[in-house]
């Protein structure tokens, strides 16, 4: 202990005494008389009274003994008082009769009347250091004049002769022990700070034997002193003196009058007699009527007594009051005004350097260090109120930096944290391996300029920065352009494994506290980053520079135990915070939302409007911790890659923690290897007002996997070469946008508002993009889809559909359009979709799917399906600004039109120009027109169909149409025409062509179809199905033609086909001309009903064949020949007719008024049936089965009592009625047998 100080005597200011105020902030008392304290009631071990020579009012009798009272209150440095700069020590440990006090006293006026100690905004405040096992700490005592003060006849003092110091300024002591406060403390070094207000508990006594309130009123021991206990101010006031429930006088008759007779005249700290062995140190008071409430310091140091602004030389002793700064020396400024010093000594030591009042600027020579003593903890402190400027080109080592004021440090700093463990922040343990570099308390603001270059380590012990230390007033730290932070130094120094780890806490034990960093550096390598600790408020604040956490476990909103829950906070505007791997202990962690799991868990939110979060390697992010916590990534970069981005640590997710991770406006880019990820996304549009907010996920040549849920209202656009798989959860968005590289759905089912495939890129000139859909189902709520399309840029764009549905629209809310554009409005790109399965559902009434709009576009359909409904359909080919070309290739699966929806190919609109193109290349699948759906060939522009495999289908009047471009083609190269629903017409205007090398078919299906137009080409014809096929154009296609099944029905001409050939079951007919020679194992139906059908080439009739006349009147004339019956007129080659043909003679057809009892058949008749013009082969018999149907009325052939021949006549066939009179049945059979014979006819 030293017995001797360097002293500057000050006045104490108080409210109502007058002396003259130097220091705006912090009053610092260093040693007795100083700023009004002395030593009051001070008892040796004896119980001795003992003065010091200036003691406040010393009793009658007292001893002087200044050495004594210095050794029981003495002015020492201890490591855990504010600024490292000592404290006032209290020590009675020689026996329970010391007792030491320290004081300030007015007594003339009093500070304040007692009355207003009952006043809500009383207060004070003050910390404290148990040094001992065995009591409690300072007590807090206000000496009252009482009302009845005075020394007069009837007052307190009359006779009364103090034993003590002090006590003849008051009659009445109020006495605040922390022992009756809830504070306490059986172990040596903890410190306390102790709050004092009128709800505290006081207790109340009299002077040392003074009986005069005992004698007056009644006092006894259920009222006063010890045995009465501790009360409020409130309970004292109310107390009847003499302790009765019903006395007339209360003490606050006495004390708390309300006149301001009654006053404080003495404010005292000290340890009361009875502590044996007990010690205990001041550190600092505010009390709130003195010093206005301000900070009355404690401190063992120098003062700095420099005159001026100009700097002065630090190691001058004259600056100092005499003392030389060293290692042992505390120095403290505590001027108002501008101080400057200067450090010019190579190695200038100081144990600690506290800057308590005004603006002090510290400047550091080059070559020159500033070492405060590590050894002992030395600090550098700023005060509240005042302020510490550090420059130069020299350096600053010390243990710790505490702010408390406004510090702003611009030089190469080195901090260790101290040698021994600081008793609140590293905790009470000798040996605990935690140090903190730099504190910034409530209030204080800490700023790391150009220049500063800072290091907080410890070789075998961890070291830390922790911002808000207390709960009075927010903490700052400021980080600017070229400053660097280096927490920690991960170096393995083989204790116990232990690394030299770095803590960072921000915000702390109910504490509030912020960091900006608008520039430099911050390194942080392994220990932890928390934000808002332990019943604490951080935020961290990065708008430009690095912020780095090498390895350790990181936690935004932590707490344990049961404590109030911490709240962290990080917003990100700019710069870069990156989380990796340690050299020694491996990958860091950041768990949003708090690590530890506890009875009120804190929370995190991470805001982020710019810069970019990146997670290196195998470090991880975790969304979610045991508590709650929000990550809203508005803008800038979270860059990660792997596994790191996780959802919940460890058991957060079943034990009440919850994220929301929102993504609105910012971007997730996959670094160093693929990412895989399961989190819960929420797609935001922060403003419905103005355009959706964009999100984007950058694959960055990578792959990413999603297996969690994402939902929300905002757009999500994938950029960068690599894949986005989505998978497993469902998902909604605004939009989705495939930018870059590809998408692909694996399963769970997506809904969004509007779907971009390499199309109108949100975030550079071009787009191109790819969408895989290979499971599940995708919805398109509206407005559209875009595949490789935008009014500038080259924009390629590619839809993959392997299996799963993608709708387009709502079968719910078909009023709601969405339309597809596969290739549109300009782009110079390429659009393509490749479906190989799954199906694709057009839903929406008004809109229309479209393949190449003013832009190309190409669809390849290889398997499943396409379902087109609602009023409009598909469209290929349509131009407005610019051209559309648009190609359908189907090689496999199913188009289906319902409900009258068309397929336009070649534009849709009359107001279009005539420059689109529409081409439909089918060589397999099924292309279905349903329920009047139309088939429309270049609508206002080239449309062509090549129907070369596959089957279009499709039924109605005019249901293939041409429109008014300038090509109309349906090209058949081997495909099939199928008529479904109801008969097919085909308008005339529609340009039909066979392929070369191909045979291409048409099916009626047992309905029928009409096709006006002329059908060419060189390829050939195959008529399959019932029902008739009817060609009314002017064929002239060069293939062969087999009707297989059903009617060929020719009333045009069919003039080029290379062959006619009519299977066994199929049937030929009609009025027209056929120019090939014509085989037929079917059946001959001649005209239209009746009518004469043309073979200019020749004609055979197999023997499975059956040539059918009809007969609608009795007349075998022959004008009436192909009017009221059937003819067939063979040219160009022989008429062949086998002898096992049928012919099938047909008289009720509808229409007909044969009756076969009329007068006709009474009489022999004769009909031409064949005219042939080249020649007859017949082979024994003509026609060998000949059939009759029944007349028009029901009656059968046999009532007419003749029969029918065939006869070949200058080979032409006659079909003969014969009556014949009883006397000529010899000769007509003989007759008839000779026209039976086979016979060779010359040609004609």
């Amino acid at each position: 202990m030293k017995l001797f100080k360097i002293t500057t005597v000050k006045y104490l200011s108080i409210l109502t005494l007058s002396c003259t105020a130097t220091h705006a902030q912090i009053d610092t008392v260093s040693g007795f008389d100083e700023a009004g304290w002395n030593a009051d009631d001070v008892r040796d071990s004896s119980g001795t009274n003992i003065t010091n020579g200036t003691t406040h009012d010393p009793a009658t009798g007292a001893t002087l003994d200044a050495t004594q009272v210095a050794n029981q209150i003495d002015w020492d440095d201890y490591v855990g008082s504010w600024g490292n700069l000592g404290g006032v020590r209290f020590d009675t440990s020689a026996s329970g009769s010391q007792k030491s006090t320290l004081s300030v006293i007015d007594t003339s006026t009093g500070f304040i009347a007692a009355q207003d100690l009952l006043d809500p905004s009383f207060s004070a405040s003050y910390r404290w250091q148990n040094n001992d096992t065995v009591a409690a700490g300072v007590a807090l005592k206000f000496g009252i004049q009482s009302v009845d003060y005075g020394t007069g006849s009837g007052e307190s003092q009359e006779g009364f002769d103090a034993a003590r110091s002090g006590e003849g300024t008051w009659d009445l002591v109020l006495v605040y022990d922390p022992t009756n406060n809830g504070i306490n403390s059986t172990t040596d070094g903890r410190l306390y700070t102790s709050e004092v207000t009128a709800d505290s508990k006081f207790f109340l006594f009299p002077q040392a034997g003074s009986s005069y309130f005992t004698n007056t009123y009644g006092a006894d021991a259920d009222s006063i002193g010890i045995s009465a206990g501790s009360k409020t101010l409130a309970e004292w006031q109310a107390l009847d003196i003499d302790g009765a429930a019903a006395g007339t006088t209360t003490w606050g008759d006495l004390i708390f009058d309300g006149s301001g007779d009654a006053k404080v005249s003495n404010v005292q700290f000290g340890m009361g007699s009875g502590n044996d062995n007990a010690t205990t140190t001041l550190d600092y008071a505010e009390i709130s009527f003195l010093n206005n409430g301000e900070r009355i310091d404690f401190v063992d140091a120098a003062r700095y007594d420099g005159l001026g602004t100009d700097s002065a030389d630090y190691s001058d002793s004259s600056n100092w009051s005499g003392a030389t700064p060293g290692s042992t020396q505390n120095l403290i400024v505590d001027t108002t005004g501008t101080t400057g010093l200067t450090v010019s000594a190579v190695n200038q030591e100081t144990r600690s350097l506290g800057i308590l009042n005004g603006t002090t600027n510290l400047g550091i020579n080059s070559g020159s260090t500033l070492t405060l003593n590590s050894a002992e903890n030395g600090t550098l402190s700023v005060a509240e109120g005042a302020t510490l400027n550090v420059s130069g080109d020299g350096a600053l080592s010390a243990g710790v930096v505490e702010v408390d004021g406004a510090m702003n440090i611009a030089v190469s700093t080195a901090l260790d944290g101290g040698a021994d463990p600081h008793p609140q922040r590293d905790g009470l343990s000798p040996t605990a391996t935690s140090r903190y570099g730099i504190a910034v308390y409530g209030g204080g603001e800490l700023t790391l300029q150009n220049g500063a270059d800072v290091t907080v380590s410890q070789n075998n012990l961890n070291a830390g920065v922790r911002v808000g230390d207390d709960a009075d007033g927010t903490a700052t730290m400021n980080v600017e352009t070229g400053a660097s932070l280096q927490i920690g130094n991960d170096t393995d120094y083989g204790v116990s494994g232990l690394t030299s780890n770095g803590f960072f806490t921000v915000g702390a034990w109910g504490s509030t506290g912020i960091v900006n960093q608008t520039g430099g550096s911050v390194t942080l390598t392994d220990g932890s980053f928390n934000l808002g600790n332990q019943a604490g408020t951080g935020t961290y604040n990065l708008s430009d520079g690095t912020l780095t956490l090498e390895g350790g476990l990181h936690s935004l909103g932590r707490n344990t135990g049961s404590r109030a829950a911490g709240s962290g906070t990080l917003n990100i505007s700019g710069g870069t915070m990156t989380l990796r791997a340690s050299t020694n202990n491996g990958n860091g962690s950041y768990i949003f939302g708090d690590r530890d799991n506890s009875d009120t868990d804190g929370s995190g939110l991470v805001h982020q409007t710019g810069g970019t979060i990146r997670v290196e390697g195998s470090s991880n992010l975790y969304l979610g911790g045991y508590g709650s916590s929000t990550y809203n990534l508005e803008g800038g970069t979270l860059e990660i890659g792997g596994n790191s981005l996780k959802g919940f640590y460890g058991s957060a997710g079943t034990n009440g923690g919850s994220y929301d991770f929102n993504l609105q406006g910012g971007t997730i880019k996959v670094i160093d290897s693929n990412l895989s990820t399961d989190v819960a996304i929420d797609l935001v549009d922060i403003d419905p007002t103005s355009a959706v907010t964009t999100s984007v996920v950058d694959t960055n040549g990578f792959d990413a996997t999603f297996s969690g849920a994402i939902n929300g209202d905002g757009g999500l656009v994938k950029a960068g070469t690599g894949s986005l798989n989505l998978q497993t959860s469902d998902r909604t968005a605004g939009y989705l946008s495939v930018e870059g590289g590809s998408v692909n759905h694996l399963s769970g089912t997506t809904t969004t508002g509007a779907m971009l495939i390499g199309a109108y890129p949100s975030l550079g000139t071009d787009s191109n993009g790819t969408f895989t859909l290979t499971d599940g189902t995708v919805n398109v709520a509206g407005p559209f889809v875009y595949i490789g399309s935008g009014s500038s840029g080259n924009n390629t764009g590619v839809l993959n559909i392997d299996a799963g549905t993608l709708n387009l629209g709502s079968a719910g809310a078909p009023e709601t359009r969405v339309d597809f554009y596969n290739g549109a409005f300009g782009s110079t790109g390429s659009a393509t979709v490749n479906q190989t399965g799954g199906t694709i559902n057009k839903l929406t009434t008004d809109g229309v799917f479209h393949i190449g709009n003013q832009s190309g576009g190409t669809y390849n359909l290889s398997g499943g399906a396409i379902n087109i409904y609602g009023d409009n359909g598909m469209v290929l080919g349509r131009s407005g600004s610019s051209a559309g070309a648009g190609v359908l290739n189907i090689s496999d699966g199913e188009i289906n039109f319902f409900t009258g929806t068309d397929l336009l190919l070649g534009g849709a609109q009359g107001t279009e120009p005539l420059t689109g193109s529409g081409t439909v290349n089918q060589t397999g699948g099924v292309v279905t027109l349903n329920d009047g759906g139309n088939l429309i060939l270049g609508q206002q522009g080239d449309g062509i169909y090549n129907l070369d495999g596959g089957t279009l289908q499709t039924g109605g009047t005019n249901r293939i149409q041409r429109g008014a471009g300038s090509v109309g083609t349906l090209s058949m190269g081997g495909g099939t025409l199928r008529v479904i629903g109801t008969a097919l017409t085909v308008a005339n205007a529609v340009d039909i062509e066979l392929k070369a090398a191909s045979n291409s078919t048409i099916d009626t299906n047992g309905l029928g179809a009409t096709i006006g137009s002329d059908i060419s080409g060189s390829g050939g014809l195959i008529k399959t199905g019932l029902g008739s096929l009817i060609l009314n154009g002017n064929n002239s296609y060069t293939g062969a033609t087999l009707v297989s099944n059903g009617l060929l029905r020719v009333e045009g001409s069919l003039t080029g086909t290379s062959s006619l050939t009519v299977e066994s079951g199929a049937a030929i007919g009609g009025s027209g001309t056929i120019g090939v020679f014509t085989s037929i194992s079917g059946e001959l139906t001649p005209g239209s009903s009746p009518g004469i059908a043309t073979y200019s080439a020749g004609l055979s009739l197999a023997d499975t064949s059956t040539s059918t006349f009809e007969f609608i009147s009795e007349t075998t004339d022959l004008a009436d020949r192909g009017v009221e019956f059937d003819g067939v007129n063979v040219s160009g080659d022989n008429l062949t007719i086998d002898p096992s043909a049928t012919l099938a003679l047909v008289f009720d057809l509808a229409g007909s008024t044969v009756d076969f009892s009329s007068v006709f058949w009474d009489s022999s008749q004769q009909w031409l049936l064949f005219d042939s013009a080249f020649g007859t082969i017949v082979s024994g018999d003509i026609f060998g089965d000949v059939t009759v149907s029944l007349d028009s009325q029901g009656q059968s052939f046999a009532t007419t009592g003749g029969f029918f021949t065939v006869t070949e006549s200058n080979s032409d066939i006659y079909l003969n009625y014969v009556v014949p009179e009883p006397s000529m049945y010899a000769a007509l059979i003989g007759m008839f047998t000779m026209a039976w014979v086979m016979v060779r006819r010359r040609r004609k």
